[in-house]
């Protein structure tokens, strides 16, 4: 274990103190001037290439949680496992809360100021403030007229979600998307669909829904878009080959994000031909470089992906173009193709982490340069993913790890 920060290591975190690791593969190397300068050192202040310093750490009662944290108004991270929802305080990071009459099967949503929903057998509507629960809608619990499934968006205190149809005229066997108004606690519309939707994404006028079945060459994707007053069908579309990401309306275009394979897309919902617009191929060095895109997120009208060889990029969703590709050339083997990495990008359009099952990878969007690696030796129970999870606030990040959460200081 080497004291230091260089971009040829990635910090570990142990106990909650920060130590060093090297990631490539062979005899260690001596330490660099980098890595004296920080055993040498007391100051506070972090050195160029060294990860946040870790302001906190919370040790998770219970199993290893599944779900990326969220965080409420920065006053509060909500942390969800089997055994319950956990309010933790973002600068202390002391447990505020525990819920625990809730079994969640899904992450935690905010919902405007004041409510979380929190996704399970039934859905349950939390204070964010204390954890007590607000809300159990009847006919959306387990044995209602409609019990819930999914969720699927929420904007202006409405949530959207997908439920099961058990009236008699659906013969019990159908698929519902429903409105919700949380505020006044009643159903705004409900509209039968012919099957289980797995995201939604919202714009202006409707809420697009995906419903995704098999895996490479042979998935198909139904993408559906209903008015988001009245949920009336607008239009659909069928797509072959690819996996949905996000939807986004940009210079007037409705434009769908997907990825097939080394591949990633971008196809016009208002287009009759499902030929994409345009399509960006990973960027490998070597021709049996054989990468393929992670999920792709959309920020402030640009599109950005990391692929399984933990390079990152940026692409003008309405040409195509790409304006930022990094490739770090990390010393960890390439990840596999269901487990590619998730990429978040900060609020000011600035920072972009690229999140695997080894490590969290933070890149300059303006400079295009890899800024800091972190990665810890997990807390976990029996058998759990190791993946790291991540949640942003302007100061801050929230790392999921194992039974561990902690918050870096984004200085």
């Amino acid at each position: 274990m080497l004291a230091g920060a260089a971009f040829g290591t990635a910090g570990v975190a142990v106990g909650g103190a920060v130590a060093w690791a090297v990631t490539a593969e062979g005899p260690p190397v001596p330490p660099t001037p980098a890595q004296r300068l920080v055993m040498e050192r007391r100051s506070r202040k972090r050195v160029k290439g060294a990860p946040p310093r870790i302001r906190w750490r919370y040790e998770v009662p219970g199993t290893v949680p599944k779900f990326a944290p969220v965080i409420w108004q920065d006053k509060t991270v909500v942390v969800v496992n089997e055994s319950g929802v956990s309010g933790v305080g973002v600068r202390t990071g002391e447990k505020e809360w525990h819920q625990s009459e809730v079994s969640p099967a899904g992450p935690a949503e905010i919902l405007g100021d004041d409510l979380l929903a929190v996704p399970g057998p039934e859905l349950t509507l939390l204070d964010p403030q204390d954890g007590h629960v607000v809300a159990r809608p009847k006919d959306y619990r387990r044995g209602g007229k409609a019990p819930y499934l999914r969720f699927l968006a929420t904007a202006g205190g409405v949530i959207w979600f997908t439920a099961r149809d058990r009236s008699a005229a659906s013969g019990g066997g159908s698929h519902l998307v429903v409105a919700y108004d949380v505020t006044e606690r009643r159903e705004l519309w409900r509209s039968r669909v012919p099957g289980p939707f797995t995201e939604g994404h919202l714009l202006p006028d409707v809420l697009v829904t995906a419903a995704a079945e098999g895996k490479g060459r042979t998935a198909k994707t139904e993408i559906t878009a209903l008015n988001r007053r009245t949920g009336k069908k607008a239009w659909s579309r069928a797509y072959e080959g690819l996996t949905p990401g996000p939807v986004t309306e940009v210079s007037g275009r409705q434009l769908l994000i997907a990825v097939a394979g080394a591949e990633l897309r971008g196809y016009d919902l208002r287009s009759s031909d499902d030929a994409p617009e345009w399509s960006v191929k990973t960027k490998g060095k070597e021709a049996e470089d054989r990468r393929v895109f992670g999920p792709p997120v959309v920020h402030k009208h640009m599109v950005y992906a990391t692929d399984s060889s933990y390079a990152v990029y940026a692409v003008d969703p309405v040409k195509g173009d790409v304006t930022l590709n990094v490739d770090p050339d990390l010393w960890i083997s390439p990840a596999a193709d269901d487990r590619l990495p998730d990429t978040l990008v900060g609020s000011d359009g600035r920072l972009m982490l690229s999140v695997n099952d080894s490590e969290v990878d933070a890149f300059d969007i303006d400079r295009g340069a890899l800024l800091w690696r972190f990665t810890d030796l997990p807390r976990t129970t029996g058998r759990t993913p190791q993946r790291r999870m991540v949640s942003l606030t302007d100061e801050m990040a929230v790392v999921t790890s194992g039974g561990d959460v902690y918050g870096l200081l984004l200085d």
